[in-house]
């Protein structure tokens, strides 16, 4: 609304003008600024296309140049850093993580995890026998498998499987991957980047396609920038990881231990039988 009561329109088009004439690309195409008044700033954002031609892969999506994105892996770069790809390894789907083919078993009990099952750290799952799976349950999970949504709207998500898992299968919608060995010391620093959000953002930037069904692949989430922690911060951080890989991180993945144990006996109920169709 304005200062007379009038609705006004919600629109960022006359700054996103002012930032283009106000950049480099202004000396570059005059006509930007042809017949217009100097502002006399230099700060608008734009970007050499010699940084386009250096990608690989000729990259132009705007995701990946954008200031905020830009700017926030120039600074974390200037800083003691880890790059992904240096820390942890990818493991393709239906493998083990020594590289052994594995395949679902049809009367066997899974826990399937989709994205919408995975917080920050820990997962909730589906109960589900082997024919049951959906198409896209690639993942059979380990013992300290980390997965990462790698679909644009879930680059937030991420768990870590505990030490003892109980037949887990992941959705296809994750990167799977583990710690190098000689890279365990630096679990907290991943884990509590993982967290942040100058770890979506840049996921965010690095995903191809249309917004929303846009995917990060593997060669670009190994391109992510993780700051090293003090030795304080990761010490700090132990007890929590420590939790996580029990697979009991609250209350209530406890409380679900116990009961599958028979420590703790409620009454059971019925389930709503499968349904199969006959062809």
């Amino acid at each position: 609304m304005g200062a007379d009561g009038n609705r006004i329109l919600d629109a960022d088009f006359t700054a996103l003008l002012n930032d283009l004439r106000s950049s480099a690309a202004a000396q570059d195409f005059p006509w930007l600024i042809d017949g217009l008044p100097s502002t006399g700033s230099t700060s608008g954002w734009s970007v050499p296309i010699d940084d386009v031609l250096s990608d690989d892969d000729l990259t132009i999506d705007p995701k990946r140049f954008c200031r905020k994105f830009v700017e926030l892996r120039s600074e974390l770069r200037s800083k003691s850093h880890f790059l992904l790809g240096n820390l942890v390894e990818f493991i393709p789907e239906r493998r083990t993580k020594d590289g052994d083919r594995v395949t679902r078993v049809k009367e066997k009990s899974y826990h399937y995890v989709e994205l919408q099952d995975i917080g920050n750290g820990e997962f909730g799952y589906a109960e589900l026998l082997g024919w049951e799976l959906p198409d896209r349950a690639k993942h059979f999970a380990e013992g300290r498998d980390i997965y990462l949504g790698s679909i644009w709207g879930s680059v937030s998500k991420w768990c870590i499987i505990p030490n003892d898992p109980k037949s887990v299968i992941v959705t296809n919608g994750c990167h799977r991957v583990r710690l190098k060995e000689n890279q365990e010391a630096y679990l907290p620093d991943l884990v509590a980047f993982l967290c942040s959000e100058q770890y979506a953002i840049q996921m965010r930037g690095f995903a191809r396609g249309s917004d929303g069904l846009a995917e990060v692949t593997e060669d670009d989430a190994a391109k992510v920038i993780i700051p090293a922690l003090s030795d304080e911060a990761r010490a700090a951080l132990h007890p929590y990881i420590k939790s996580l890989l029990s697979g009991t991180p609250d209350l209530r993945s406890k409380v679900t231990v116990l009961m599958e144990d028979k420590v703790i006996k409620y009454p059971t109920f019925r389930k709503r039988p499968s349904h199969v169709v006959l062809v």
